[in-house]
């Protein structure tokens, strides 16, 4: 839909570069990437906001060919057309350690904080209090690679948003999230899974 924002995660088997790409031409800003402490999986996560409207295919292409490739794309309506991004964190554990939280300060603007997660060892992750899940385990693989991605409507504060992955399994697993604020004439805070695909 004309003027609404995506927000697109990809990550991949390797440790690699990654840029995101559509059909419709709109302007994708990276916005950060992490690997895992341990194993050579890298996840990476972009926006295009104020986008033309239309049927629309965003691609991921990765500097090296690797395997467990997966991309997300999700839209969002009501948010700023030109700066909508406030905050971003990107996170691994340490070792055998699961991730548990990605906190983003808010700057006193009401909005969406997204976060998504992805693991290399076993176990189902779900989202923590507070964040709507929009899309959880959808992809497995021989080595448990799932997914979950989910979202929190933010206040006009300025507090921190976290946002938990419930799993005492979540072991050698990456996290990103970012805070997009509302445009000036609110309605911010839907926000659908698009597309999926993973390889």
């Amino acid at each position: 839909t004309t003027g609404n924002l995506l927000w697109m995660v990809a990550a991949q088997s390797i440790d690699s570069t990654c840029t995101f790409t559509d059909s419709l031409g709109n302007t994708i800003t990276d916005i950060g990437n992490i690997r895992e402490a341990a194993i050579a999986d890298r996840i990476y996560h972009a926006y295009a906001p104020d986008i033309t409207g239309g049927a629309d295919t965003v691609t991921a292409t990765f500097g090296v060919s690797g395997t467990n490739r997966r991309i997300y794309v999700l839209e969002m309506s009501g948010l700023d057309a030109t700066a909508p991004l406030v905050d971003n964190h990107e996170v691994t554990d340490t070792g055998s350690n699961p991730t548990g939280s990605a906190t983003c300060t808010n700057t006193g603007t009401a909005g969406v904080f997204m976060l998504a997660c992805t693991l290399l060892q076993g176990g189902s992750p779900t989202v923590g209090t507070g964040v709507t899940a929009r899309a959880t385990g959808i992809w497995a693989s021989a080595s448990s690679k799932l997914a979950t991605v989910g979202y929190i409507n933010t206040a006009a504060d300025t507090n921190n948003y976290t946002g938990n992955f419930v799993n005492a399994g979540l072991d050698r697993s990456t996290t990103v999230s970012a805070i997009f604020k509302e445009g000036s004439g609110g309605g911010g805070g839907g926000a659908y899974l698009m597309a999926q695909a993973c390889l």
